[in-house]
C-alpha cells in the first residue's frame, strides 16, 4: 500500500533515556507495510544511550532538546512535521506490522473524522507479577486505544485547538483529548490491534497518584469548558 500525496504520515517519537526499548520501538515504526513520511525522534535530555542507538537508524530525524518534558517533546516534532497526519508512539511501545495500515484505511474510508482510534494490548516485561495500578483483566488483552499511541490524528487539529500543555507531566495527552472531544471534534475507532504496550517497572504510569491528581485537573478544566459552552448557547 502506498501513501497519496495527500495522506502523508509524519510519526513522533519522544525519548527521555529510553536505550532499554528504543531499539525494539524504532524497528516497529520501520517495519511498517506502509512507510511513513517521516520519523521524527526528539530526544527530551537524554543522558544515558539513546542518540547512540537512534543514530544507527538513517530513516531518521533526531533532535536534541534540553529536558523539557514529554509535552513539549511532542509539541517541537508536531511543529516540524511536514505530514498532514500525524501518528505519536512512546519509547517502550510496539507498533504491530499494520498499525499504520490499519488506521490510514480507516482514515482514507471515513474522511469525515479527523482521529483514527485502533486497539490496544498490554504486555508484562520482566516483571515476576501484575503491578497494582494495572487490573488483571487489562493484560494480554483488546482495549480500547485512547492513547496516542494509537491514534492517527490530522495535524490540523493542533493549530485549530492547541498543542499539549506542558504544565502536565503525566497526562498532557488526556488533556489533549479531552479538549478536542469538547470542541465536537469526531474519533472514529476500529477493532484493529495496533499497538503493543508495554508494562515494565520503570513505566511513567507507575507514578499513579500524580497521575491521578493530574487527570483530575484535566477532567475539571473539561468541565469548566463544557459550563461555558453551556452559558454561551
Amino acid at each position: 500500500m502506498e501513501l497519496q500525496k495527500n495522506q502523508e504520515i509524519s510519526v513522533i517519537l519522544p525519548v527521555y533515556n529510553g536505550e532499554a526499548f528504543l531499539q525494539e520501538c524504532l524497528r516497529s515504526i520501520i517495519d511498517q507495510t506502509i512507510q511513513p513520511k517521516e520519523i521524527i525522534v526528539i530526544d527530551d535530555g537524554s543522558q544515558d544511550q539513546s542518540k547512540q542507538i537512534i543514530e544507527k537508524f538513517k530513516e531518521v530525524t533526531y533532535v536534541f532538546q534540553e529536558n523539557a518534558g514529554v509535552a513539549a517533546a511532542r509539541n517541537l516534532g508536531i511543529k516540524m512535521a511536514q505530514g498532514n497526519l500525524i501518528a505519536f508512539i512512546d519509547q517502550d511501545d510496539i507498533w504491530t506490522h499494520t498499525s499504520l495500515a490499519d488506521r490510514l484505511i480507516c482514515f482514507t474510508k471515513n474522511q469525515d473524522h479527523n482521529i483514527v482510534i485502533g486497539k490496544q494490548q498490554w504486555f508484562l516485561d520482566g516483571l515476576d507479577e501484575i503491578p497494582k495500578w494495572v487490573k488483571p483483566e487489562q493484560v494480554n488483552q483488546n482495549l480500547d486505544g485512547y492513547l496516542l499511541g494509537c491514534a492517527l490524528i490530522d495535524k490540523r487539529l493542533f493549530s485549530n485547538y492547541g498543542d499539549f500543555d506542558i504544565s502536565f507531566r503525566f497526562s498532557s495527552d488526556f488533556d489533549w483529548f479531552f479538549r478536542i472531544k469538547d470542541a465536537g471534534i469526531s474519533f472514529f475507532q476500529t477493532d484493529a490491534i495496533v499497538l503493543k504496550k508495554r508494562i515494565h517497572a520503570t513505566n511513567e504510569s507507575r507514578h499513579a497518584a500524580a497521575s491521578l491528581k493530574e487527570l483530575s485537573r484535566a477532567i475539571f478544566l473539561s468541565i469548566k469548558r463544557k459550563r461555558k459552552q453551556s452559558k454561551n448557547n
